[in-house]
C-alpha cells in the first residue's frame, strides 16, 4: 500500500461462485468496513484458485486482497 504515514492492511477475503459475482462481493465488503478505514491507493487483487476449465463454476475459488487504510 501506498500510503505515507497511515497504517495499511491487506486483509484477503474468499468468494466462491462464479466471477461475474465478484463486482458484488467487492461491493459487500466495502460497506462493511468500518467509518474510519478507506480503501488504500493501490489496486485490489484477485488471486484464482482454480480454474473454469475443470471447475464448476459454483466452485470456482478466487482470493480478493483489498488495501485497507485507518
Amino acid at each position: 500500500c501506498v500510503t505515507g504515514v497511515q497504517t495499511c492492511a491487506l486483509p484477503i477475503y474468499v468468494h466462491q461462485g462464479d466471477y461475474a459475482l465478484l463486482d458484488a462481493f467487492y461491493e459487500t465488503i466495502l460497506k462493511q468496513l468500518p467509518q474510519f478505514y478507506s480503501l488504500g491507493e493501490t489496486p485490489i487483487l484477485e488471486h484464482y484458485l482454480n480454474s473454469p476449465t475443470d471447475t464448476d463454476v459454483k466452485e470456482l475459488l478466487t482470493e480478493v486482497w483489498i488495501p485497507i487504510v485507518k
